[in-house]
């Protein structure tokens, strides 16, 4: 019957959905684990005083990268968990 069809169909996206809000959630606790270590390399080259500007300006871009990365992975997220309360 359509109902049994329609409702096998929800059941599949649903799953679908539930593993890419998962892989959505690991990329963000990657990224948050990879910028704890740029930030500590930041840290690393101001406290030794060493003016290697080339470190410095390419660690200072991937702590961007990440920030801005994971700042779009939460409001993804954020909106995902907002349409699932509404189904």
């Amino acid at each position: 019957s359509y109902s049994d069809f329609s409702g096998g169909l929800y059941s599949e996206f649903k799953a679908s959905w539930s593993k890419v809000m998962a892989t959505l959630q690991f990329q963000r606790e990657q990224l948050a684990k990879e910028l704890c270590v740029i930030e500590l390399k930041l840290q690393g080259l101001r406290a030794r005083g060493i003016c290697d500007l080339s470190s410095l300006k390419q660690l200072q871009d991937a702590q961007a990268r990440h920030i801005q990365l994971l700042d779009m992975i939460d409001q993804h997220l954020k909106i995902s968990k907002v349409s699932v309360q509404k189904i």
